[in-house]
């Protein structure tokens, strides 16, 4: 069993290590020096994050007549009109091919304050993105937009946020705002062709309502005929209300498809925006890393790596004092070992 004297001989205690520390002085030198190189050289890698946001438009019910009058007919219409929830835009800037899309869309932005400086290509030039085969180097790509493009949502307010990070500010916002593109180019396809296949039906359903129509007003207009004084007997008079009747439903059917026809026309061609964005891209650009909080960053790291010198110093300085003939023999062999190497490699 150790002494209590050898245990404290062990043991090092506080002021061994500032004794330690005032001998190698120049120690203190290292939080200062990895505190000056992280505010210098990290920024050099520095990542800028550019920021949007915006919220779904509800859509609009253009066709609430045609959807009651259709689902009288058998058809459902209504359907065809729902609003996307903010979970669907994030789904949707997640997706292979938006993302796909903006890989292969051609950007450019100014990288210094002349007009010399801009530079313009394609996201996989701009991000020094090369392989052997475009299949590679789109699949490269891929998974730098996973790693530097963040899309979250809030079910309460059912705003959608886009986060880009690049080496870059310009590039950060200039990625971000062809997001919020492509998502309002999605949103116009998607719409017009929804609108499309509306009309179609509406058209289709409106000359068949049109053709019945001219059909009742041709009973209508030959039983008047065969009938002028139809109203002294009972009979007639309930068939010619039959008859008008006919001839009514009709015309409100025919005049309802009419219109759905005339606004799905107009939905065909609409290039209004279905997100209304609330924060744009440009100027949001932050840089990712301050300096002052690298420069604490490198301070704490460069203290952590002189408190472990310092106490491997006091260590090896007591094995020394306790040992010193083990010490001699272990300097001596690696003092050979030295000489040994530089014959060697000589």
């Amino acid at each position: 069993m150790s002494s209590p004297v050898a245990r404290d001989r062990d043991e090092i205690s506080l002021l061994d290590l500032l004794g330690t520390l005032l001998r190698h002085r120049w120690l203190l030198l290292i939080p200062l020096a990895t505190a000056l190189a992280a505010a210098i050289l990290l920024p050099l890698r520095q990542r800028y994050i550019a920021e949007s946001s915006f919220v779904p438009e509800a859509t609009r019910r253009t066709t609430s007549q045609l959807a009651g009058l259709a689902s009288q007919l058998g058809f459902n219409v209504s359907s065809l009109e729902s609003a996307e929830s903010e979970e669907f835009y994030v789904e949707l800037l997640k997706s292979r091919e938006l993302r796909d899309s903006l890989a292969l869309t051609r950007l450019a932005y100014a990288a210094g304050p002349t007009a010399g400086d801009s530079v313009a290509g394609v996201l996989s030039d701009l991000l020094g993105i090369r392989e052997t085969t475009p299949l590679e180097t789109l699949q490269r790509v891929r998974r730098a937009l996973n790693r530097t493009i963040d899309v979250r949502s809030s079910a309460r307010t059912r705003i959608v946020r886009i986060r880009v990070a690049s080496h870059h500010p310009a590039l950060a916002e200039q990625v971000n705002r062809r997001m919020l593109l492509l998502v309002n180019r999605f949103n116009l396809e998607k719409r017009q062709l929804r609108a499309a296949a509306e009309r179609r039906f509406v058209e289709d359903r409106a000359a068949g309502a049109e053709a019945e129509l001219r059909r009742a007003e041709s009973e209508l207009e030959h039983f008047l005929t065969r009938n002028r004084r139809y109203q002294d007997a009972p009979e007639l008079v309930f068939e010619a209300g039959r008859l008008q009747r006919q001839v009514e439903m009709r015309q409100t059917v025919f005049q309802t498809l009419s219109q759905a026809y005339e606004q799905s026309r107009i939905d065909e061609v609409r290039n209004t925006p279905l997100i209304t964005i609330i924060d744009s891209p440009e100027g949001s650009s932050q840089p990712k890393w301050r300096w002052k909080r690298l420069a604490v960053f490198g301070f704490l790291a460069g203290s952590g790596v002189t408190l472990v010198m310092i106490v491997a110093a006091e260590h090896f300085r007591r094995q020394r004092e306790a040992r010193p003939e083990e010490y001699r023999e272990l300097k001596e062999l690696g003092r050979v070992a030295l000489k040994r190497f530089g014959a060697t490699k000589g």
